[in-house]
């Protein structure tokens, strides 16, 4: 769908809700301290989906959108860590109790 300003064909920006949602949940993804790995994988795909919309148009959420995806990537990261120390920590404890 394009929208008309002056009889001139303008496409259609990406809207700034989806940017908006991205960045809340970028925020909550980090200062929630990993309440669920859900958030922000959901920061990640909402800041993605605006961001392929308006690929080559400057728009007002493109910030928040990016934002929100650096957010979400950074709150996976971390719990793809604390995956690997919990998994680390589980084999060490599992070893120690063996051997006793």
């Amino acid at each position: 769908m394009e929208n008309t300003l002056g009889g001139i064909n303008q496409p259609k920006l990406p809207s700034k809700g989806l940017a908006i949602a991205a960045l809340i949940l970028g925020i909550v993804s980090l200062v929630g301290g990993g309440i669920t790995i859900v958030i922000p994988i959901l920061a990640v795909v909402f800041g993605a989906i605006p961001l392929k919309q308006g690929k080559g148009t400057q728009w007002d959420g493109k910030g928040m959108a990016v934002a929100g995806l650096v957010m979400g990537i950074i709150g996976c990261a971390g719990w793809g860590l604390c995956c690997l120390v919990w998994g680390w920590a589980a084999m060490i404890g599992s070893l120690g109790a063996a051997g006793a």
